[in-house]
């Protein structure tokens, strides 16, 4: 008998057991449910653009398209608090913390609320300076930015908090929902005349809805849903554990927006169009990948606190993102100029070597993301050093090489390749390493602080 034949009989009943956890309805039922909302919300948003730009006189749409633009360039660390978010309220209810999970959801509500008003107030006392530097007709739409600025860091927490709770489809019908009132709000303000002020305003609008909505909602989770913990109770993450947590999601979150800052200050401004309207396209491909990243975060520390592999989820996660990503990367390079339509009606030409460059970084990124929430999950945060650096090294590369727009869109893809590769060998060792302390029943060892004692597997 060949080494092969004899290996067989061993091999098959773990192949067996790892495509009946690859199935698990949890996970598979939240992927495809967030997938599938994700998709309405932003069918909806493409309607608010759409609209929007039908009401709206030309300089009146390009200013709420600046004006939206800047607040989300000012949202960006709003990513890496909703990560924490994920992350905190996931621990405590997978321990059934609920009192320290509602707890910890006003605190942070509260300080999240100061923070973002005192932002609002900083964007008033600036409006002058910011409707001057945008060659603006008011300051109404800095205004209502200011407003919807502090109102969506508010909503980030909430969401957070029903992801950490695997409260995926209420999360993605308050979205969809969100979406909604900011279309109907932006139709009426505008009628009303309100012009580009309105239009950004029904950002803030939305963003209300949606933080007392969504309040509501995890109220109720928590008051329904933590009565039986599923793990032995753990300490949340602290302080130290928190701010590693914030710095790799930061990290990311500059990775992929720092490119279009650099190529607004290095190149005029029909390059910079050109840019964003390519860099806008190859975004999609990560960002319809992006559900299934969020929902891998609450599943995995789910599995490594009861005791389970992380592999699956993992795996099932790596799949649903290659496919999603493959289709985006084939619709979008076989059909460049019909989608280049589409999206932008004649008004920006697409440019095949960028197109590919972008898909190439758009790929990377996700696969990056979602190796970097496991990692977050089962609370091995040592990640941050290494993409910090790797964040600064972009940085660096895209101030000595930027001598055209593909030279610099390269930087990006190359520094999403070896965040991609880092992260992937470290999530293999990491993987092998906690599979195997939790077959044996013991502790994995995989962080300072965050990562808790699983409980033994259970059968």
């Amino acid at each position: 008998m060949s080494v092969s034949e004899a290996a067989a009989p061993r091999l098959a009943p773990r192949l067996a057991e790892l495509a009946s956890r690859l199935v698990r309805p949890g996970l598979l039922r939240d992927q495809v449910a967030l997938l599938v909302l994700s998709m309405v919300v932003n069918v909806l948003a493409f309607a608010f653009q759409f609209v929007m730009a039908r009401l709206l006189e030309p300089p009146a749409y390009a200013e709420m398209f600046a004006v939206l633009s800047l607040l989300a360039l000012v949202g960006v660390p709003s990513q890496a608090l909703n990560t924490l978010a994920v992350k905190i309220t996931g621990e405590l209810f997978v321990h059934g913390r609920g009192a320290q999970l509602w707890s910890w959801v006003v605190t942070a509500l509260t300080r999240i609320g100061v923070a973002g008003l005192a932002i609002a107030v900083l964007v008033g006392l600036l409006s002058g300076l910011i409707r001057d530097t945008f060659q603006l007709s008011g300051v109404g739409s800095v205004l209502a930015a200011g407003m919807a600025i502090a109102l969506s860091y508010v909503v980030v927490v909430v969401k957070g908090a029903l992801a950490g709770t695997r409260h995926f489809v209420a999360l993605g019908v308050l979205s969809v929902a969100e979406t909604a009132v900011r279309l109907g709000a932006g139709v009426l303000l505008v009628y009303l005349g309100l012009a580009a002020a309105g239009a950004v305003g029904a950002t803030a609008v939305a963003a209300l809805f949606a933080a007392l909505a969504g309040a509501v909602a995890v109220r109720r989770t928590v008051r329904h849903g933590v009565d039986h913990p599923e793990a032995p109770p753990t300490e949340p993450p602290g302080w130290a554990d928190q701010t590693r947590i914030l710095l790799i999601s930061l990290a990311l979150a500059a990775m992929f927006n720092l490119d279009v800052l650099f190529v607004k200050h290095f190149f005029g401004e029909s390059d910079a169009a050109r840019y964003s309207a390519i860099a806008l396209v190859g975004r999609t491909i990560f960002f319809a990948a992006a559900p299934v990243s969020l929902v891998l975060l609450p599943h995995s520390i789910r599995a490594f606190s009861t005791g389970r592999s992380v592999a699956p989820g993992l795996l099932l996660s790596l799949g649903l993102i290659l496919a999603i990503v493959g289709v985006a990367v084939a619709v979008i390079l076989t059909y460049p100029a019909q989608v280049f339509a589409v999206l932008f009606g004649g008004r920006y030409e697409p440019d095949a070597s960028l197109l590919w460059i972008y898909a190439l970084a758009g790929t990377l990124l996700s696969v990056t993301v979602v190796l970097a929430q496991l990692q977050i999950g089962v609370g091995h945060l040592t990640a941050w050093r290494a993409l910090t650096l790797i964040t600064a090294a972009m940085v660096g590369g895209m101030v000595a090489f930027h001598g055209s727009l593909a030279e610099l869109a390269g930087v990006l893809a190359v520094a999403a390749g070896v965040a991609a590769a880092y992260l992937g060998v470290h999530t293999a060792i990491l993987v092998r390493r906690v599979d195997r302390a939790q077959g044996m029943g013991r502790p994995a060892k995989v962080s300072q602080a965050t990562a808790t004692a699983p409980a033994a597997p259970s059968k």
